[in-house]
């Protein structure tokens, strides 16, 4: 009898089961054997379903410390990690990190998520590169610094910037203490945002911030009203915390700023300055090398040259990324806004596109505000989603303003004559909030010939009109009033004004048949002719009401007709400036085209974006550069050099994402080259 090892039947039975094979068979008859495991809901005992759960625990524990461990090798092949994060200006912060440190002649990958996620790869002498990153159904999750860290560490660059977008203070930790570890940090600001997530009080998002702090490590920030919330836990983190603040945003010098493409934020450059003093870096070659290298991001504040479109001249101001008050009250006063007089110059118009996001309930109640109680504009134009939400957000912070309002002092006036002289000057203030362009028949002439200069007709022609004896006899005989506007309108004063109605066919007729207007056009200049003789009619009304009222000493019921007169009248006018694109999906072109149907022909309409640039203020955004890169490539067909005008007659040729504002200015210049 031969020894068991060497039986020979015992040794194929062993070599088989060894074999792939006879695993997979193994495999297949321990799965049909136990199948009711799997497919059967009654009959199993405890024992399954905890072995079950445990199976898949450990399955769950095994990949994460598999992912753990890839974050902890790319960190480890990254030299220089420098992480920033901040309220406001973190995108714009984070690109001019790259720029500062792209100029030195070192590689670097940046991870910037502003108005649209992407990484910028900036190899040594060379133009950087932008690169969108995909989110599944546009949200971002923690697990997408993974997948951008690990692929910065296959490139291997000397820096790897990112911008933090985590909101829950958790995934804070999970990313600046756990995953990054960053060699230096920055922090902007810690203006209220998200409250919904980091909490309601101001107190709230800095304690939040502080979580970004890195350990024994140098962070540089510009807040400045929270910035002892952060010394504190910087202090027990063993962070230094070094801030910049108004002295050194002062002394960056006005032809400095002026190199920039877009309107930088002293403050941010300020901050980015002091984390290259840091490194060695010296003030002025800072500024400079930032201004050569930067590459703008979509959502930075800028000021796009004007573009016509159905006889209207936009200007375009890009604020959409400011989306909390602060940023926004910023941008409005850096443009000049605030200044804006209507009456003081009729040939100009300023309105609001406000993209509002219908996941973004917080902001839109703070934009709301914004709207009733920050800025004074002619048209506000909403686009986006929830629209009616944000409408019945404007109305409930409207009533709160008109709760206070009074047409007449408290205490007693003894004089009619001095209390009309009140009214009437409480009238003109809210006038002037509500951007109220006409008081007299002479205003809308003026208006019409703003408008018809701004349209590049002739003089002659515009003087001829404005001194047409039966136009101007028209508009001062006019009963007509606004009934969108005037609470006190019916009968005959909505209806027509025969007189009226022939003086501006005839206008109209003129300005197709002998100057060429375009009929839409012109049409368009009379109905605001129109509109503007109809609102002329309201406020006469609203006078004559007033003085009726007051030609004796105010009683308590004369007052409190007045102030509810007031207040309806205030109420329709404001929500009258309300116009809404109720389609969420809508292109940029249809936004242009919305947006130049709200204006008046020929005025200068300065048109600024806010609260949002998702949605479809990203298209409406993109029209606009669209528009800017068609321009700069019409300049160069005027070069010097043939191939450089090759160049942009073949760019011009190729490209394919022409829109209204850009189509016409590159079909003009081609046909101009020919």
């Amino acid at each position: 009898m031969g020894r068991r090892g060497t039986d020979p039947g015992r040794g194929e039975a062993v070599m088989g089961s060894a074999s792939p094979l006879g695993v997979v068979s193994w495999v297949n008859e321990l799965l049909q054997r136990h199948q009711e495991l799997f497919f059967l809901y009654s009959d199993n005992p405890v024992w399954h379903l905890l072995l079950v759960v445990a199976a898949l625990g450990l399955l769950f524990l095994l990949r994460l410390r598999r992912w753990t461990r890839r974050i902890e090798r790319a960190r480890a092949r990254i030299p220089l990690s420098i992480g920033g994060w901040g309220t406001r200006g973190k995108s714009g912060t984070a690109r001019k990190k790259s720029a500062l440190l792209h100029a030195l002649g070192l590689e670097v990958f940046t991870k910037t998520t502003g108005c649209e996620a992407m990484v910028i790869h900036a190899l040594p002498d060379r133009p950087a590169l932008e690169l969108f990153l995909y989110r599944p159904y546009d949200k971002a999750t923690i697990w997408e610094q993974k997948d951008v860290l690990g692929i910065a560490a296959d490139t291997e660059p000397h820096v790897f910037l990112y911008e933090c977008m985590a909101l829950n203070p958790r995934y804070v930790e999970i990313i600046a203490q756990q995953w990054m570890r960053d060699d230096v940090a920055t922090i902007t600001n810690t203006y209220p945002d998200h409250e919904d997530i980091q909490g309601p009080r101001g107190i709230d998002l800095p304690q939040v911030m502080a979580r970004f702090l890195p350990r024994n490590a140098p962070c540089f920030t510009a807040e400045h009203t929270m910035r002892p919330i952060l010394e504190d836990a910087a202090r027990r983190r063993g962070c230094r915390l070094e801030g910049v603040g108004w002295r050194e945003a002062a002394m960056i010098p006005d032809d400095v700023l002026a190199r920039y493409p877009y309107r930088v934020h002293p403050m941010n450059l300020a901050l980015v300055t002091r984390l290259g003093e840091s490194l060695g870096i010296e003030r002025e070659f800072a500024w400079k090398e930032i201004a050569d290298w930067i590459v703008p991001d979509l959502g930075v504040l800028k000021v796009f040259p004007e573009a016509r479109h159905r006889g209207r001249r936009l200007t375009f101001s890009n604020g959409h990324s400011a989306n909390e008050r602060h940023g926004f009250n910023a941008n409005w006063k850096r443009l000049g806004l605030d200044r804006f007089d209507a009456r003081a110059e009729p040939g100009r118009w300023l309105v609001t596109v406000v993209n509002n996001r219908g996941d973004r309930i917080a902001r839109s109640k703070v934009f709301a505000d914004c709207m009733v109680h920050d800025v004074r504009v002619h048209r506000h134009l909403l686009i986006g989603t929830n629209l009616t939400g944000l409408r019945g957000y404007v109305e409930a912070s409207l009533e709160r303003r008109l709760a206070g309002l009074r047409l007449l002092p408290d205490g007693p006036i003894e004089d009619g004559a001095a209390a009309r002289r009140e009214a009437h000057e409480r009238l003109e203030q809210q006038l002037a909030y509500l951007c109220w362009e006409v008081r007299e028949p002479a205003d809308v002439v003026e208006k019409l010939r703003c408008m018809l200069q701004g349209l590049e007709i002739e003089p002659a022609v515009i003087e001829r009109w404005c001194g047409d004896r039966s136009l101007c006899e028209a508009i001062e005989g006019s009963r007509l009033r606004c009934v969108e506007i005037d609470p006190l309108c019916s009968g005959a004063a909505a209806g027509r004004d025969l007189a009226l109605d022939e003086a501006l066919a005839s206008l109209e007729t003129s300005l197709v048949r002998d100057e060429g207007l375009d009929p839409d056009v012109a049409r368009a200049v009379t109905s605001w002719l129109e509109r503007w003789t109809r609102e002329l009619g309201t406020l006469r009304a609203l006078r004559r009401v007033i003085d009726d009222l007051l030609s004796a000493p105010p009683t308590a019921s004369s007052r409190a007709q007045l102030d509810e007169l007031l207040r309806s009248f205030v109420r329709r006018a404001f929500l009258d400036k309300l116009h809404a694109l109720e389609d969420p999906t809508a292109s940029g072109d249809r936004v242009v085209d919305f947006v130049a149907r709200a204006c008046p022909p020929g005025l200068a309409v300065h048109v600024h974006g806010a609260q949002n640039i998702k949605g479809p203020g990203l298209d409406w955004c993109y029209r606009w550069i669209g528009l800017e890169r068609v321009r700069e490539q019409v300049a160069a067909l005027r070069d010097r050099s043939a191939e450089r005008r090759r160049q942009a007659l073949a760019w011009l040729g190729s490209h394919t994402d022409y829109g209204l504002l850009d189509a016409p200015v590159a079909i003009e210049a081609i046909e101009a080259a020919r």
